[in-house]
């Protein structure tokens, strides 16, 4: 089957006002939208990066605080730069630098909406009728593999409504259904809904550039241009650029070189491609890595490997290839099936976010070739097709459905958690977050070459050193204006980088305890904490140790938020 043919002129207002309104309501739903979702975990880091693009010159060389508490000769490493795929974060963060962090609010909703929109617009206007419009847009709202059969159906025995509100807690894995809770394995394949609820950053981008190449493959002025555009996409998002490759590979495959040997991709793709590497490169990459079957044994894997690839897109791939034999010569469709066979079997990141982002646009292609069966084909396979055929289509209605739990779940725990979040009330910075996420946003290993091409952004000025609050086994600071503690340890043992407890004591509410770890600078180590923007009559905090090295202080605060004590335990 040959590649798609060029889509046809664009469609009429009122198209693009429904996929303008419907991506209006489902951004708003998120946690993009300010209003739902307050909660998210992800969004913490979504938020500080904003917030650091909105605070800082560009390019962004992050203040550490902890450091400006520290003595110079202590304090040798210079200041990290910001590191991350920041290409959806850019337009935001510089209506931040203009209007101030307040003018995120408008900022974040509005561009995530036109991305959404630009999405939705490029995957139904292949698709005639209004019927086949509604169809289009509802399937690709609510695509989703069949996480439910995979653990999820536990999400709805007894005490299901509290697991679902609560969302992070001892029951995380009810509102991320979509993990392998039972097999152990960090293997997720996220919905559309997971996708934009949580990583923005990766879902749209995936969303464009799939629809792109998948709309654009056989003209010739695009493919003059395409080296320039792909040549950006790992500044978007460098996973969801790993799964593009094997389309990249398809255009190569059915157009050959000479197509894309012109001056834009010859004299732009390249240096493009080298300063978005070195950037993304800056900084340590020791994340973890590998085999699956290095980290888990076989027999685990013979009984795991079968139920992702069935649950997931299996199950949809092979009732396609049913319905629609040619799919079988689609290089597009191949591609896509073959990429997610093949990204299981590696992992990379914490979570490995290979599979839940670089499997984005394999995703997207199998959610494409569903709705065109089904909008183009469904309605004469229910009438006069073959048994064979009206089996296979109500098993792909079936798996839709099923599927459609996950983003259904996701939505549950955004509408209960509806505690809106004002950035300008914010004190939300890189070193606040967990150390793990500082690794992957504050790289500190810059090479020479682009040090050198940064180096005037790298002289920021050095706030004077203040006074601690607390002297105790760390120097405690606290930073009222941007609402931090600081601890500061100017010579630290292995036994300091042990986690320190933080109690938040409010007068409404009861005690809030969480962890916050420590992180080593050198010889000196320290953390830093953001405190919430509401009220706390008190902090208790110290490292609870057995013997004279454990210590525990508590901060009071008056109605204003100001310190009017310190008590030594």
């Amino acid at each position: 089957m040959d590649p798609p043919s060029p889509p046809p002129p664009p469609r009429s207002r009122p198209v693009v006002v429904a996929c303008a309104l419907l991506a209006l309501g489902w951004v708003m739903l998120t946690a993009a939208g300010g209003v739902f979702d307050g909660g998210n975990g992800d969004w913490l880091g979504h938020r500080t990066t904003l917030l650091d693009l909105g605070r800082q010159p560009w390019p962004v060389f992050l203040r550490d605080v902890l450091s400006d508490h520290l003595p110079s000769e202590s304090n040798p490493v210079a200041r990290p730069l910001l590191r991350y795929y920041l290409g959806w974060y850019m337009a935001p963060g510089l209506a931040a630098r203009v209007g101030g962090p307040a003018a995120l609010s408008w900022a974040v909703p509005l561009w995530t909406w036109l991305g959404v929109t630009l999405v939705l617009l490029l995957f139904v206007r292949r698709f005639r009728g209004r019927g086949a419009l509604w169809t289009a847009a509802t399937i690709f709202v609510l695509f989703s593999g069949m996480d439910f059969l995979r653990g999820g159906w536990e999400c709805f025995g007894e005490g299901v409504d509290r697991r679902i509100r609560l969302g992070y807690g001892d029951v995380e894995w009810c509102s991320h259904i979509e993990w392998d809770r039972h097999w152990r394995t960090p293997t997720q394949l996220s919905s559309h809904m997971t996708g934009l609820m949580w990583v923005p950053q990766h879902f749209i981008p995936a969303g464009l550039y799939t629809l792109l190449l998948l709309h654009l493959c056989r003209r010739p002025r695009f493919l003059a241009v395409s080296g320039v555009v792909l040549a950006a996409a790992p500044f978007w998002s460098a996973f969801v650029a790993v799964g593009l490759l094997p389309l990249v590979a398809v255009l190569l495959w059915e157009n050959g070189p000479r197509p894309f040997l012109r001056w834009p991709n010859l004299c732009l793709a390249g240096p493009l491609a080298a300063l978005v590497a070195l950037y993304l490169m800056s900084g340590s990459l020791d994340f973890p890595s590998g085999w699956m079957w290095e980290r888990h044994n076989a027999v685990l894997l013979a009984l795991w490997i079968p139920v992702v690839y069935l649950t997931e897109f299996g199950a949809l791939a092979l009732l396609l290839w049913v319905l629609r034999p040619e799919l079988r010569r689609e290089p597009f469709f191949v591609a896509g099936v073959a990429t997610l066979l093949l990204l299981p079997w590696m992992f990379f990141g914490p979570g490995n976010d290979l599979l839940m982002r670089g499997g984005m646009p394999a995703l997207l292609l199998l959610c494409y070739y569903c709705v065109d069966v089904i909008a183009r084909d469904g309605r004469e396979i229910a009438r006069a097709g073959p048994n064979l055929c009206r089996f296979a289509l109500a098993g792909v209605i079936m798996v839709l459905c099923v599927g459609a739990l996950t983003p259904g779940i996701e939505l549950a725990r955004s509408v209960r958690d509806d505690v809106a979040f004002r950035y300008e009330r914010s004190g939300y910075t890189t070193f606040a977050l967990p150390i793990w996420e500082q690794h992957q946003y504050a790289a500190r290993e810059i090479p020479d070459l682009l040090r050198r091409l940064l180096r005037k952004a790298d002289a920021g000025p050095r706030r004077e050193k203040a006074e601690p609050v607390v002297r105790a086994g760390f120097d405690v600071y606290l930073n009222g204006n941007e609402r931090q503690l600081v601890y500061v340890k100017e010579h630290c043992r292995p036994d300091d980088l042990e986690s320190v407890v933080l109690e938040l004591i409010r007068s409404d509410a009861p005690p809030e305890e969480s962890v916050v770890e420590m992180r080593s600078m050198g010889d000196a180590c320290g953390a830093l904490r953001g405190l919430p923007g509401s009220a706390v009559a008190a902090i208790r905090t110290g490292q609870r140790r057995q013997g004279e090295e454990g210590w525990m202080v508590e901060i009071r605060f008056d109605e204003a938020g100001r310190m009017v004590g310190v008590n030594r335990e």
